[in-house]
């Protein structure tokens, strides 16, 4: 049931995003200067550069913050994947940086 219900969902997003497409002025759609180019084969080292310069890390768990040093926090609250992170994680540790986890209130990261 819940299948069937995410297969109508994404259908109808589907629907609606054609229907937008279709009923658009040309002239609006390069108002807002929308392209599309074919996806690019990037090098090893091109992918690294570009993960240097992501800033944040979102997860269905909070909003995670680039930082330049480990903070101390608990073991239990660190994640080394976006996919091990969870409700309590503070940090993520990334091949790619280090992350801290945004909070609304008093934190260090606002």
């Amino acid at each position: 049931m819940l299948k069937q219900l995410g297969i109508v969902a994404i259908s109808i997003v589907y629907c609606s995003l054609v229907m937008n497409f279709v009923h658009a002025d040309p002239g609006e759609l390069r108002e807002k200067n929308t392209t599309v180019t074919a996806p690019v084969k990037v090098s090893l080292e091109e992918k690294e550069e570009i993960l240097a310069t992501v800033d944040t890390v979102y997860t269905p768990y909070g909003e995670f913050k680039r930082i330049f040093s480990s903070v101390s926090v608990d073991p239990s609250q660190i994640a080394y994947s976006e996919e091990d992170a969870n409700s309590n994680t503070k940090e993520l540790i990334l091949d790619y940086g280090i992350f801290y986890k945004k909070e609304e209130k008093n934190s260090i990261l606002k």
